[in-house]
């Protein structure tokens, strides 16, 4: 009886402590994430972590719209948000239209417009795209 009893309070003690060491590891100022904002997806930029929050800078925005969001809407890619292949939406003249990512460039994505021909492929920055 002791012994589960001790063993369940080294679980409840130790698991927490080294998931939130392997969290520091896998995501560190200055890493790419994917925050939640509005019921879409978002390239961020990680500034700093205060506590459970993750102050962000979303790429591409200005920075009021920086803000510190909680880990339920945090996601760190340690990269570019999201990759070749990837079905997107694209901001085209106010509106989303559905899109795939064909290659990055630089800190851009080349999409193509799906349901449209080639003609209307373009690069564009992270402001740009999102992810429902």
């Amino acid at each position: 009886m002791k012994a589960r009893i001790l063993g369940a309070l080294l679980i409840a003690v130790f698991i927490p402590l080294l998931s939130a060491s392997a969290e520091a590891k896998q995501c560190k100022a200055g890493d790419k994430a994917r925050v939640l904002w509005n019921g879409y997806h978002y390239q961020a930029t990680l500034k700093a972590k205060k506590g459970d929050k993750y102050c962000i800078s979303y790429d591409g925005w200005a920075k009021s719209w920086d803000e510190c969001v909680a880990p339920s809407r945090f996601t760190c890619t340690g990269e570019m948000a999201f990759k070749a292949g990837q079905k997107i939406e694209v901001e085209w003249k106010s509106t989303y239209h559905p899109a795939k990512i064909k290659s990055l460039k630089g800190s851009k994505y080349c999409i193509t417009y799906i349901g449209w021909e080639s003609s209307w492929d373009e690069c564009v920055g992270p402001k740009r795209v999102r992810k429902k």
